[in-house]
């Protein structure tokens, strides 16, 4: 979410895709940040409910 606040959208493209890849999603940024930063946490909920929290108030941000 900084990197966009910051309109640095190379590095928040790439901060994304290192997510997705990480809990071994297909997903990737669209460049439709909203989206693609909510998508990431909850696709961490999917795998790990316990995070169900923390991808709210994540989601809540975006």
């Amino acid at each position: 979410m900084k990197a966009v606040a910051r309109g640095r959208f190379d590095d928040a493209r790439g901060l994304l895709d290192r997510g997705f890849e990480r809990i071994g999603s297909t997903g990737r940024a669209t460049r439709e940040w909203t989206a693609d930063i909510t998508r990431l946490p909850c696709a961490c909920v999917r795998d790990e409910p316990e995070l169900g929290e923390l991808a709210a108030e994540i989601v809540a941000l975006a």
